[in-house]
């Protein structure tokens, strides 16, 4: 079924779940006998994994900076995705609501025209913004509660052809 899913024949896929197990990342979490064939499931053992900046630096010795930039955003952006997905299967998210306190969603994107000291301002205060929250999280046993995912991305752009003025370099504003 996995292999089906992600496209790929099941022998790769035996290599790359045993090194998924190999390193820690998945463990067995039950096992039966079907047809004479040990059947293995399998669970995560974290529910967040981060990439380290270091697979991304071009110094020569750890690969190809271009192919850990793709990586990363690969991980990234598919887990975002696989979340988002999840989140409107299990009907959290009303698609045609962008209050969050309606189950809304809010996506955007933004270009601002900034110089190299007010992105790294209005980065540091996005920063202390999430700290501030994560520091005042909701208790656990808050039944009014939930979790909310927060996608930040901040990096420079080639500006837009299309962009004229400061008002055209502000599209897809959430």
């Amino acid at each position: 079924l996995l292999a089906k899913a992600l496209h790929v024949p099941l022998k790769k896929l035996y290599y790359h779940v045993n090194l998924l197990e190999e390193h820690g990342l998945i463990r067995v979490s039950s096992t039966r006998v079907v047809s004479g064939i040990i059947e293995k499931q399998y669970q995560v053992t974290a529910y967040r994994i981060s990439v380290s900046r270091k697979l991304l630096a071009n110094d020569g010795t750890d690969g190809d900076a271009a192919e850990g930039v793709e990586a990363l955003l690969s991980f990234l952006l598919g887990h975002t995705e696989s979340e988002i997905r999840k989140s409107f299967q299990a009907g959290l998210i009303n698609p045609a609501s962008t209050k969050l306190s309606q189950d809304g969603i809010v996506l955007g994107r933004n270009w601002l025209r900034l110089t190299p000291q007010q992105a790294q301002e209005l980065s540091d205060q996005m920063f202390d913004v999430l700290l501030a929250f994560a520091r005042q999280q909701a208790p656990a046993d808050d039944s009014n509660s939930r979790y909310y995912e927060v996608l930040q991305g901040f990096y420079p752009v080639v500006a837009p052809p299309a962009a004229t003025s400061e008002h055209d370099l502000s599209h897809d504003a959430p």
